[in-house]
């Protein structure tokens, strides 16, 4: 395959995969995969500013802070000053935006199983996320 078209077919399942996930996600949970993003990273990197977050997720420091205000709003996300830098924001979850990615963990947990395990012609779920996880790291080593 030509490397044109696994670009083509990378971007269409992300596309895909993405309409799959809000199709779901918003209805049982409240909430888009934009935000659930960000609950996800706040999660994972305790205390990283929004700045930092964004360049995690190669998003523009001013659509991160756009739904940071949504979550805050929500009860979701809460920030504190920075002990590095007095004029940033840190970012933590609270209670309930940890309680929503639990539910959100299982609701992913049960649709991902419907793709990936419960096809007849399994893919191989490990494999699979190795080589994503190369092409990332190459494309965000060649920016």
């Amino acid at each position: 395959m030509e490397h044109f078209e696994l670009t083509l077919e990378l971007y269409r399942t992300t596309s895909i995969m993405d309409a799959y996930i809000d199709a779901n996600l918003v209805p049982a949970a409240g909430i888009s995969r934009a935000q659930f993003t960000i609950i996800f990273m706040v999660n994972r990197f305790p205390d990283s500013t929004q700045a930092e977050l964004a360049r995690k997720l190669s998003r523009s420091h001013v659509a991160v802070g756009r739904l940071v205000a949504i979550l805050t709003e929500r009860g979701y996300v809460q920030q504190h000053t920075s002990p590095r830098n007095a004029h940033a924001h840190c970012l933590t979850t609270t209670k309930a935006g940890n309680a929503l990615i639990k539910k959100v963990g299982r609701l992913f947990e049960q649709k991902s199983a419907e793709l990936f395990t419960n096809a007849p012609d399994q893919l191989d779920e490990a494999t699979l996320h190795e080589q994503l996880k190369l092409l990332s790291d190459r494309i965000i080593a060649a920016r």
